[in-house]
């Protein structure tokens, strides 16, 4: 969505195994897919052949320290966001690999 805004070209290399409704969900922000490999380790590896090939940058998905503190400002949205009183935030988390 960011690159949309920004109008620039963005391309996501998933692995296969990525549930549809995820890869649907990235094509409808603008993002061209790629699905690669069986795991994330593959998609990886074919991101870094196609930064070697077309020059692309590369934004890591979770293992930066730039990606981690964005996502940590998903708690004050939702405190600035929720004028009440709130008893509890579940969150999910995926290993990969």
């Amino acid at each position: 969505m960011a690159a949309k805004l920004m109008g620039v070209k963005a391309v996501i290399v998933m692995p296969r195994i990525t549930p549809d409704i995820k890869v649907q969900a990235v094509r409808a922000r603008g993002a061209k897919v790629i699905l690669k490999g069986d795991a994330f380790a593959a998609a990886a590896e074919h991101a870094q052949e196609l930064i070697k090939e077309h020059g692309y940058t590369y934004i890591p998905p979770f293992d930066d320290i730039d990606v981690v503190a964005g996502q940590g400002t998903i708690g004050v949205e939702i405190l600035r966001q929720h004028a009440g009183r709130l008893d509890a935030i579940l969150c999910q988390w995926a290993a990969v690999d």
